[in-house]
């Protein structure tokens, strides 16, 4: 998986989808970061909090609409936990 690649490939479709803004990208971008880490494996976990951090978002339920939209639009396949941890 070349990283590089990837994040020029992702930002040339962010710049054609008027429904981005810029939280979409900041939370896109974090998950990014978190599936790097994972070395870009099939799936992955990310805990809600260090992404809200990561990525400047304030609010619980703007995490959520945010996650929700980047889901239904299909960048991103999202499978809740409802695990504390």
């Amino acid at each position: 998986m070349n990283y590089i690649k990837q994040l020029n490939a992702v930002f040339q479709v962010f710049y054609c989808d008027q429904r981005l803004n810029n939280s979409h990208i900041g939370l896109y971008m974090a998950l990014f970061f978190y599936w790097n880490l994972h070395h870009f494996e099939k799936s992955f976990y990310a805990n809600r909090k260090e992404l809200m951090v990561l990525s400047k978002i304030g609010s619980r339920s703007t995490y959520h609409r945010l996650i929700q939209d980047l889901h239904n639009w299909g960048y991103l396949r999202y499978f809740p936990s409802k695990s504390p941890n």
